[in-house]
């Protein structure tokens, strides 16, 4: 009985190839009939991986070369001596952004609207600064001025201004115009009224259109706090 029990049990495994490797598949591998690997859901996340990599370092390259096109194109541009604003607007919205352009006309305070949270990006920060909370400390020893970077104060969230303003040639057509940027602590109208200028005023400026909104839509109406297109400035200000 046991001379024929081992060639029975040998002859099994040396007939089947199977049998013969099974001993070194490993755990957790899944295979087909004919004993090959089967591509799984986890193979496709694996190859996930490097294609994520792969597009977010092209999207990087290609928005490296599109600010740079951006800063060519504005150096070029504000350079420029002003021109007038044509008086239709299909000519205004034909001309390039950051085009310099020259009005002149009055403000319509009382339609303001901010635009915000924003910080402020700039060196020519005053030692003393704009308001409570702003300018405390002078920039650091050797810090190189430029227009790309927001140093100069611990807390340096305002709101840009922005303005309904009156042509002069043309009475009832209204441009808005975006003076600046404001320290929270100068939200309120009445805390700035030296910068509430009246009367017929001639100013220089270059053109902008729409910024691309990356959140939802949100109107703080009782605030005036925008975060919408030009549509919201409109119906905010009463424009439309």
């Amino acid at each position: 009985m046991r001379t024929t029990a081992f060639p029975a049990i040998l002859g099994r495994r040396l007939c089947c190839n199977h049998c013969i490797a099974a001993p070194t598949r490993r755990f957790g591998t899944e295979y087909n009939d004919d004993g090959e690997k089967r591509v799984g859901f986890k193979h496709f996340l694996l190859l996930i991986c490097p294609l994520t990599a792969f597009s977010l370092g092209y999207w990087q390259i290609q928005r490296r070369r599109w600010k740079l096109a951006l800063l060519e194109k504005v150096n070029n541009l504000l350079p420029s001596p002003p021109i007038p604003l044509p008086k239709d607007a299909k000519s205004s919205t034909d001309l390039l952004e950051f085009q310099p352009v020259t009005v002149e006309g009055r403000f319509d305070h009382s339609r303001e609207v901010l635009i915000g949270p924003r910080s402020i990006i700039t060196d020519e920060i005053p030692f003393g600064g704009y308001g409570s909370a702003w300018g405390s400390k002078p920039p650091p020893e050797g810090h190189k001025q430029s227009n790309l970077s927001n140093f100069g104060a611990p807390s340096s969230t305002g709101y840009f201004v922005v303005t309904p303003f009156e042509l002069k040639d043309r009475p009832g057509t209204f441009i808005l115009v975006n003076r600046g940027w404001i320290p929270t602590c100068n939200r309120d109208p009445f805390v700035r009224k030296t910068g509430q200028i009246e009367g017929f005023v001639k100013i220089n400026g270059c053109i902008r259109y729409n910024e691309k909104v990356s959140l939802q839509p949100n109107v703080l109406q009782s605030l005036k706090i925008c975060m919408l297109p030009l549509l919201c400035f409109h119906l905010l200000s009463g424009m439309l």
